[in-house]
């Protein structure tokens, strides 16, 4: 937990006054930026230029180099500030008022970038706080809220959301339901806790959120939420974005320890699980399915059949299981739709089944339909092989792991590449040799050769 001299529990921030309708003021100030300037070189240069002067001796005149002092300025200025506004999102910082400086008892820095200050008064179960974020474009919004249930989770927050109108800056209530999280808009509302007051304060694209908040007696932890996004329309905010990063916001804030608990996103469990079942059922054990059929033939009659059909069957139960973790995980998080990734699954589900339902009536070797039932068989493996890479790297891209997972996956997709290509080559030797090797015997019996047998046909 990172503390300073800012955050003082026996300082009071309330001045009174309405808090939500004023002016935004800018409130920090960059001491001896004139200093850094001089240093950087940008004074110097710029007052003492002139363009009649030239470089050493060697004759190139200073007008070819020349930067206009005002975009050199204008550079400085901007780098200056976006290194103190980066500064600025920690508990590092003081968090200002009108002018004045808020004094808190506890402050942590969180994603987002993000701080959140606060004092708790055990007397009065009243929770002072300091919410500190960067809204994701001018005309964004920043939010954070309580959630009285059992989990920090986004349905059921109690919110407090600061963005600038065109004329002022605004901070209200909004209470996050699942309507609201299924694309319905979102509007200022009553609360399940009672604030007692806000204000907010916005410079450029920094928000920081001022509030007093009723708790319950003796509540020591409270699970908050907080995000970020880019648009508002009227007063109400509009969606933020559904990376893990934008969903990554919740935590538990222990009011006795004065100490913020990160906690994982919800059903991060299941996430995991669905991504694991998938990636290992219909991502590894089908495509070395495949593999068998392809490629062992030519070294056994029989055990190949069996060995491909074990590893199909584990294949299709282990993604079957992912594919219906996945249709659960959607009913959780109405609102948030990962359209590809999900047609892709139900692709892929769909064939196997497909799969399955062929092989049931698979015709004999010597029926006329067999041939036309390996082009089914075959077209539609294959098929399901691109549908089953593309959508487990569009997985990864939504879960994002740790980056060894996605490494771990690609190694296999290249080791699986290598060795069916070096073992295709081998299978059309094979063939080739045993056509001529049939053509030969046909030839000195004076017969025909027959180009339906397994042996000359296998690799079509």
């Amino acid at each position: 937990m990172a503390r300073n001299s800012y955050f003082d529990p026996t300082r009071s921030w309330t001045d009174g006054g309405d808090r939500g309708s004023g002016p935004a003021h800018q409130t920090w100030s960059h001491r001896g930026f004139g200093a850094a300037l001089a240093r950087l070189g940008f004074i110097e240069s710029c007052q003492g230029f002139s363009p009649s002067r030239r470089i050493g001796a060697s004759g190139i005149s200073q007008e070819a180099m020349w930067i206009p002092r005002r975009a050199l300025l204008l550079l400085a200025l901007s780098i200056l500030v976006a290194r103190a506004a980066e500064a600025a999102l920690d508990c590092t910082s003081p968090f200002t008022y009108k002018g004045q400086t808020r004094y808190f008892g506890a402050c942590n820095t969180l994603t987002g970038p993000a701080a959140l200050a606060w004092t708790y008064d055990p007397a009065d179960s009243t929770l002072k706080v300091a919410f500190l974020g960067q809204a994701a474009s001018p005309m964004g919004w920043v939010g954070w809220g309580i959630n009285l249930g059992s989990r920090p989770v986004m349905v059921g927050t109690n919110a407090l959301i600061g963005f600038r109108t065109q004329d002022r800056s605004y901070v209200d209530t909004y209470k996050l339901t699942t309507d609201i999280q299924a694309g319905a808009q979102l509007t200022p509302g009553t609360l399940d806790v009672s604030v007692l007051d806000k204000a907010v304060e916005i410079t450029g694209t920094t928000v920081t959120i001022f509030a007093t908040i009723q708790l319950r007696p003796n509540q020591t932890k409270i699970n908050h939420v907080w995000n970020r996004g880019s648009k508002t329309i009227g007063v109400s905010p509009l969606q933020h974005g559904l990376s893990p990063e934008d969903r990554s916001g919740v935590g538990v804030i222990d009011l006795s320890t004065r100490s913020v608990i990160d906690t994982e996103p919800p059903h991060q469990s299941l996430k995991q699980s669905h991504g694991a079942l998938n990636a290992v059922g219909w991502g590894i054990f089908l495509p070395l399915g495949m593999m068998t059929a392809r490629y062992a033939r030519p070294f056994s009659e029989k055990v190949w059949f069996y060995v491909h059909i074990s590893l199909q069957s584990l294949g299709l139960l282990l993604g079957s299981i992912g594919w219906l973790i996945g249709l659960r995980l959607g009913s959780y998080s109405k609102g948030i739709v990962h359209d590809v990734h999900r047609n892709i699954g139900i692709a892929i589900f769909s064939f196997a089944c497909l799969q399955v339902f062929g092989v049931a009536f698979r015709p004999n070797k010597e029926h006329k339909l067999r041939l036309y039932w390996n082009a089914y068989h075959h077209s539609i493996g294959y098929l399901m092989l691109i549908l089953i890479f593309t959508n487990i790297y569009k997985g990864l891209e939504i879960l994002q792991p740790k980056r060894r997972w996605h490494n771990a996956y690609t190694g296999f997709v290249v080791l699986a590449a290598i060795v069916s290509f070096i073992l295709e080559i081998l299978t059309w030797i094979i063939y080739f040799k045993r056509k001529k090797n049939a053509e030969k015997e046909t030839f000195a019996n004076g017969g025909k050769v027959q180009m339906g047998s397994s042996s000359s046909s296998f690799p079509a």
